[in-house]
């Protein structure tokens, strides 16, 4: 009797072990012929993915939101953007120009917030004086990562916009305008590395006085050509602003209102830049439908530095100074 209850626990013990065991021994094995089913098509997306990049001319930097570099592959023609020497998990500020590793960062940061690509402008001096000019892409990979594609720009047209027939989507890519709320996120981190290193930057607020032209054409509303022309006006003055200014964030606010961010400049350095871009806008004539048109702007200038702590009220701070340069108020102040 005792035998056969040590036996019937046993029997017991063996089905109570066994059958789990032989669970998870036949889920392992339905995943492993799933694994086996799905690997061809890893393989074939891999070897696609890698082809593509394999075509891709460009340099391509991959980057994670505090600018550690995690891989990178060269250009494929020798006198494009490349990158030399071992710069693998090195910080971008050891091998890029700290100026252009800051604004890459930058965008890095605002494309893991966004989703969205962001384009960079930048140049580079040549050995034989000269300048080369680069447009970098930045996409986020993922939730800490930004793929960075840097080609160079072989015409300077397609960074100057200078001509009515630039108002298509296609010239607007090249003169990148930011809206508001990309001009919030900007600042925001602006003053977070300000409160961080003590920076100095500045802010020009540039408003064009009214314009009136004259519509030749009855094909479109005035309405229309007049939301036409404020396009294409704001997209030429914006380049003169980058050009001067040395700028990649121009924000346009309103039809009229161009705000623009310039880093680690101090307020009179600003200035210097800012009265050479009016000598260059009092030179500027307005051409539309065969006619030219004289273009008054007004400007204000304000300096942002350990102080200014809201990204909130600096916005609307910087819509007051745009208000008052309408009434003809030179503004050269901190906040």
């Amino acid at each position: 009797m005792a035998t056969s209850t040590i036996l019937l626990s046993l029997l017991i013990v063996v089905i109570v072990f066994t059958l789990p065991a032989l669970f998870i021994a036949e889920r392992l094995i339905q995943d492993w012929q799933r694994q086996q089913e799905i690997q061809p098509q890893l393989e074939d997306s891999e070897s696609e993915s890698a082809t593509i990049l394999r075509a891709i001319p460009d340099s391509m930097l991959r980057i994670t939101e505090g600018g550690i570099c995690l891989g990178y592959i060269p250009a494929k023609e020798a006198n494009s953007f490349i990158i030399t020497g071992e710069i693998i998990n090195k910080h971008i500020n050891e091998f890029l120009d700290p100026k252009i590793a800051l604004r890459f960062i930058k965008y890095a940061q605002l494309s893991l917030k966004s989703g969205l690509t962001h384009s960079h402008r930048f140049d580079l001096p040549l050995d034989n004086g000269g300048r080369q000019y680069y447009e970098a892409r930045i996409s986020s990979i993922g939730m800490a990562e930004v793929l960075i594609i840097i080609r160079q720009l072989y015409d300077l047209n397609q960074i100057l916009v200078n001509s009515e027939h630039s108002s298509n989507h296609s010239s607007q890519d090249t003169i990148f305008l930011l809206s508001e709320p990309e001009l919030a996120e900007i600042l925001e981190l602006t003053l977070e590395q300000i409160a961080q290193n003590d920076y100095h930057h500045a802010i020009c607020c540039l408003v064009i006085d009214d314009l009136t032209i004259d519509f030749n054409s009855e094909a479109t509303s005035d309405l229309q050509q007049d939301s036409r022309i404020s396009e294409i006006l704001m997209y030429q003055i914006a380049a003169k602003i980058k050009l001067h200014l040395s700028s990649d964030y121009v924000a346009r606010l309103s039809d009229r209102e161009l705000v623009t961010l310039v880093l680690n400049c101090s307020l009179d350095q600003a200035s210097v830049s800012i009265n050479k871009l009016r000598e260059d806008l009092n030179k500027f004539s307005f051409q539309w439908q065969g006619d030219e048109y004289p273009i008054n702007t007004s400007v204000g200038l304000l300096e942002i530095n350990a102080d200014s702590d809201n990204p909130t009220d600096l916005l609307n701070v910087i819509k007051a100074t745009c208000n008052i340069a309408k009434q003809k108020v030179e503004i050269k102040t901190f906040w």
